[in-house]
């Protein structure tokens, strides 16, 4: 099967609960933290922590 390559990026859907979304956002920015220790670049990492970080919960919260 042949790939096109049409430069669109490919989206896929994550569904998070608050909880979810928090451990997700925590991570990528001790992330982000080590990556400036580094000197290395964050650009990659601020875009997707806003992308997450406005990202509305179609999940709901969570039931225990």
């Amino acid at each position: 099967m042949e790939k096109k390559n049409d430069n669109k990026k490919e989206q896929t859907p994550v569904a998070m609960d608050d909880y979810e979304k928090g451990i997700s956002l925590n991570a990528l920015r001790e992330e982000k933290v080590r990556r400036q220790q580094r000197g290395s670049p964050t650009r990659e990492l601020d875009d997707l922590i806003i992308k997450i970080g406005s990202a509305s919960n179609e999940k709901g919260n969570r039931s225990q």
